[in-house]
This record gives C-alpha cells, sequence and structure tokens, in this order.
C-alpha cells in the first residue's frame, strides 16, 4: 500500500472570524478540486503535484505550489498580510449592478459580470486568474477635490510616481450618506464615501484612488484595510469573487449583531445576503440598522424590499422606497434595488408617488458609473 503523503494549512489573517471561516482548496496537476478544508486541518494525498489556495482578507487568491511523494508532511502557511502593506488593492474590473435599461423581465437588474458559474468554476477555468490590476493614471493631470459633504479629508497621499490617494473620516454628525465631489479633466465626479462614524481613525476611515478605466481616469473608494470584515469583503466582491465574499457575510455573524462597530461593513454584509437570498432571517436587524442609522439610506432600500413581499406590509414598504428615493445611496446596488423595486411594484396604489420617484431616479442613471460598487455620479461641466 502507498504511503499517504499530509498536508496541513495555516492562513495568516489579522482577523479571526477570516482566519477560521476562509476556505482553503487543494488541486491537483489536472486542476481538479481534490480537497476543501478550513486553517489548521490536515490533507492526506496521494503522490503528485497541488496547488493550495485560499482568498485572502486583500481580495486575492494566494496560492502555494508544492510535490508529495514517499510520505511527505508538510506545513503551508498562506499570508496576505505583507502584500497588503505594499501592494495597491486592484481596481474594480467586475460589473456589480446593470444599467436599469435593460426591460425584460428575465434579466436581472442585478448583474455580475461573474456571471452564475460558483466561485470554484472560475478556479478551475482558469487556474491564473487575477484580477485586472488596471493601468495607473496619467501623470500631469490634475484633479482637485472641490468639497465633501458629511466627511473630512484626514490626509492626502501622493506617490513618487505622481499617484495621489485620499483618506476620509466622517464628520461628528451625519444627515445622509458622506459623499466628495472631485474635479477631473472639466468632470465632476461625486462618489460615495464607505466612511464609519463609530470609531477613531483609520477605523472610521475609507481611501479615494484613481485608476485609469477603459482610457479615463476615474475614482474608487475602499474601505480601509483596518476595517477587516468590511474591507475584505469588498476586495473580494471588486475582485469578483462573489460567492467567497458571499460566505463571508453568511459566516460574519458579529459583523451583523455589532452593527454599531461599522454600520457601512453592516450594510455590505446585508446586501450580499441580499445577493444570495439569505438576508430574510435577519429582517429585525435590518429594520434596527434603517431605524438607528437614518442617514445610511441604503438600509431602506433593504427593509423596503423585505416587506414588499407581503400585502400586509406594502405601506411602509412603499414610504420606505419613497423616502430612499429622496437622498443618495452608499452603494451603487442598493440604487439599482431600489429601481427596480419601484419599477416592478407588485400591488396596487400609489401609482403617482411611484412615478414620481422613479422620474426622479431615472433623472440620475445617464450619469451613474454602473462598474463602481460605491455610487458614483459623474457630470460634464459647463464652461
Amino acid at each position: 500500500m502507498a504511503i499517504k503523503n499530509s498536508v496541513t494549512v495555516q492562513l495568516k489573517s489579522s482577523s479571526y472570524m477570516l482566519g477560521e471561516t476562509s476556505p482553503i482548496e487543494i488541486r491537483d496537476s489536472g486542476f481538479n478540486l481534490v480537497k476543501q478544508l478550513l486553517r489548521g486541518q490536515r490533507a492526506e494525498l496521494d503522490d503528485g503535484l497541488y496547488e493550495i489556495s485560499a482568498v485572502l482578507e486583500d481580495g486575492q487568491k494566494h496560492r502555494h505550489l508544492v510535490h508529495l511523494q514517499g510520505g511527505s508532511q508538510e506545513e503551508i502557511t498562506l499570508d496576505a498580510h505583507e502584500a497588503m502593506q505594499t501592494v495597491r488593492p486592484p481596481p474594480q474590473r467586475v460589473k456589480l449592478a446593470s444599467s436599469p435599461a435593460a426591460e425584460s423581465d428575465h434579466e436581472s437588474i442585478l448583474v455580475f459580470t461573474a456571471g452564475a458559474a460558483s466561485d470554484m468554476d472560475m478556479a478551475s477555468l482558469d487556474l491564473d486568474f487575477e484580477p485586472s490590476s488596471g493601468s495607473a493614471p496619467e501623470q500631469g493631470v490634475p484633479i482637485e477635490l472641490a468639497e465633501s459633504h458629511g466627511a473630512v479629508l484626514k490626509e492626502k497621499r501622493t506617490t513618487a510616481a505622481g499617484d495621489s490617494s485620499w483618506f476620509f473620516e466622517p464628520s461628528p454628525h451625519l444627515d445622509s450618506v458622506p459623499r466628495a465631489d472631485f474635479l477631473i479633466q472639466g468632470r465632476k465626479i461625486t462618489i460615495s464615501l464607505p466612511v464609519n462614524p463609530e470609531g477613531y481613525y483609520p477605523l472610521n476611515a475609507c481611501e479615494v484612488v484613481t485608476i485609469m478605466n477603459a482610457g479615463a481616469l476615474e475614482l474608487r473608494a475602499w474601505i480601509s484595510h483596518e476595517r477587516t470584515v468590511a474591507s475584505t469583503m469588498q476586495h473580494m466582491l471588486a475582485a469578483g469573487y462573489i460567492l467567497h465574499a458571499a460566505r463571508i457575510a453568511s459566516e460574519a455573524g458579529e459583523l451583523l449583531r455589532d452593527k454599531y462597530q461599522d454600520p457601512t461593513g453592516a450594510l455590505l454584509g446585508a446586501l450580499l445576503l441580499q445577493k444570495i437570498g439569505q438576508l430574510e432571517p435577519h429582517r429585525g436587524w435590518v429594520r434596527n440598522l434603517a431605524s438607528d442609522f437614518d442617514w445610511l439610506n441604503d438600509s431602506k432600500v433593504l427593509l423596503a424590499l423585505l416587506l414588499s413581499r407581503e400585502e400586509a406590509q406594502q405601506d411602509e414598504a412603499l414610504t420606505l422606497a419613497l423616502r430612499a428615493s429622496t437622498k443618495p445611496m452608499m452603494f451603487t446596488e442598493s440604487y439599482s434595488l431600489l429601481l427596480d423595486l419601484l419599477r416592478r411594484w407588485p400591488w396596487p396604489g400609489r401609482q403617482d408617488e411611484r412615478h414620481t420617484a422613479l422620474e426622479s431616479l431615472a433623472m440620475m442613471t445617464p450619469y451613474t458609473n454602473w462598474d463602481s460598487m460605491m455610487f458614483y455620479q459623474m457630470n460634464t461641466l459647463k464652461e
């Protein structure tokens, strides 16, 4: 009988929860998934070449190749921490919400370019899949922070290559989603800022960076790395690992229970749970989120969506949706959900109010950047 080899895999993570719940995949030389385990577990394997991988908190799939033979006993460590200190997170390349122009009932308004394939399918089709790093912004292009609403600029950093990033923290009192206006090449860009009104810098911060997307200079806003769980979900989602991000949201019970520690991160988790159809059991929590953080407009959309499924709750649901239509969103997906909900409202009555809200929302649609996770409006300045 051939002697089995054994591999034990460790994950280095700044979050205990992420380290304990992130799945580890072991694939053979034919890219076939042969084992799936968690940190510290041991796998017994036949002789051969194996790839060991896990998606870690930087949103990247980290890999290690190992050749096993003759009863090898290996301990492998996958670590994203050092890379996160030096490497800029990849710009978003997945389409997070589709344009509401498509009216066909069979086409969901929520479309991810990763399609219906699972994360395992993506890995088996392309072993070396990595999110596109994008190209660096053109040097010498003037970018000006015009003003911010509900947030203050903590610091601005500029690299030797001339790339800039802006770090924001929330204002003391919020009455709507924080956002910032930037002026770039004759355009005004308004982007929502995923700050956290609880805690101190950098646990309350977000970072805005510049990228080149299809030849155009754009902005992206990232949750600070110190907000580990929320940052991990955002990076996984942006990198196309949708099911991995949803799994983290599903496992992150403390993120939902402790919404007062990071309501923006909790909202992102709720959107992911909605995406995989697991938000309904948390309806009471969503109601509390909408009530306790009135400025976080997206929570009203999620609560309205849940309540709209019951005729007895339709009036409250529509009232929430109408209120949400009057203020900015944090996430583009929330805006897309609201448009879809109002357009396909399942109950009769209050049609004039719905149509008025839809007309108001539709005016923003041509200026919305659907590639951005954070709600993002772009307008050309008049000369």
